[in-house]
């Protein structure tokens, strides 16, 4: 997987190609500049984007997310805390986006699973909830969460809390 270093509004990626570094600059439109010259695929494209995990029980939340950020991150889905953190073992992702009510496995218990893993408890998470009381909000932030958003999901806001998330993260 390449490595990622951020400039500005650019994404920088080195790519190691028989020991020698090549740079790929993407914007957020994803016009991609080789360095050398050369046109990239859409796979390699899709390498480079940024990784965001929703996890929520109802399909059309999920879809909703995915439709707002497919754009400039690559989305993963799952409806529940449990598929999460299945992927989790052989994946990685920058940021996870939960759903506070869920069934068998609550967003509360799926977080303090992703905490207490070396391997995720560095990525962000950002709640989704349909009501929030003091005590939810306590509880989330507390407890680990970065951030919480109701629903339903209004767009611009989403965006803007996942990139807040992500530029934090990085530093």
């Amino acid at each position: 997987m390449p490595k990622r270093e951020y400039w500005n509004n650019c994404i920088a990626y080195l790519h190691k190609k028989e020991y020698n570094y090549v740079t790929y600059i993407a914007t957020k439109s994803q016009n991609i500049i080789n360095l050398e010259g050369k046109s990239m695929s859409n796979e390699t494209i899709n390498e480079m984007k940024l990784k965001v995990m929703v996890v929520d029980d109802q399909a059309s939340v999920c879809r909703e997310v995915t439709e707002f950020l497919k754009k400039d991150y690559e989305v993963s889905a799952f409806k529940s805390g449990a598929d999460a953190l299945e992927y989790l073992h052989k994946n990685v992702v920058d940021l996870i986006i939960l759903d506070y009510y869920m069934p068998e496995m609550t967003g509360f218990e799926t977080l303090m699973e992703i905490r207490l893993r070396k391997s995720t408890a560095h990525i962000p998470v950002i709640f989704l909830t349909t009501e929030l009381n003091d005590r939810m909000e306590t509880e989330m932030v507390t407890r680990g969460a970065e951030d919480y958003l109701r629903k339903p999901i209004d767009g611009e806001v989403l965006i803007a809390c996942v990139e807040k998330h992500l530029a934090a993260n990085k530093q």
